[in-house]
């Protein structure tokens, strides 16, 4: 496993505009713009948010998941596209013409093929978002309602069991 504080900048440097999260037995794909690495519980962790309405939130109960980091200006339509559809409605890979880069780790997730940058994680925690304990400010801007509700994250610690640049 390549250090991966040396690739941390660099990560977060692209979040804001988009990486890739795949997750499931049956690799499903979506766009993510928040994600925070450091160490808990002793662990190189990688941490990242999935809304409760998003299909990855069912996938995820596989266990584990790829962030997969394009280049800086890359991949921006797969991006977009990811961000605006459903797993649950059509094969992501196929409609953004997306093809998969194997999985390092064992009972890892594979990432996206073309991407500069890949942390493997196995979950080991997870938290819901509670509105209650949320700051209004961030729920007005951040969370809308979905079937009466606030459409909040679930947190996800991931281990990073794998990191590496293509």
């Amino acid at each position: 496993m390549m250090n991966y504080e040396s690739l941390i900048e660099e990560a977060l440097m692209q979040m804001p505009k988009g990486a890739f999260l795949t997750t499931g037995d049956t690799p499903n794909v979506m766009t993510i713009g928040w994600c925070q690495f450091g160490i808990v519980w002793g662990k190189p962790v990688c941490t990242v948010f999935v809304r409760e309405s998003r299909f990855s939130h069912e996938c995820i109960k596989h266990g584990y998941f790829t962030v997969s980091v394009p280049e800086n200006g890359t991949m921006t339509e797969a991006l977009k596209g990811c961000a605006s559809c459903s797993g649950r409605d059509i094969n992501k890979l196929e409609k953004f013409s997306l093809e998969l880069m194997p999985h390092k780790s064992e009972n890892a997730v594979d990432g996206i093929k073309g991407c500069s940058i890949f942390f493997e994680c196995k979950v080991i925690s997870q938290t819901e978002m509670d509105v209650n304990s949320t700051d209004n400010t961030i729920l007005n801007h951040h969370y809308i309602e979905v079937n009466g509700k606030k459409d909040m994250h679930t947190i996800y610690f991931g281990e990073i069991l794998n990191c590496y640049k293509a």
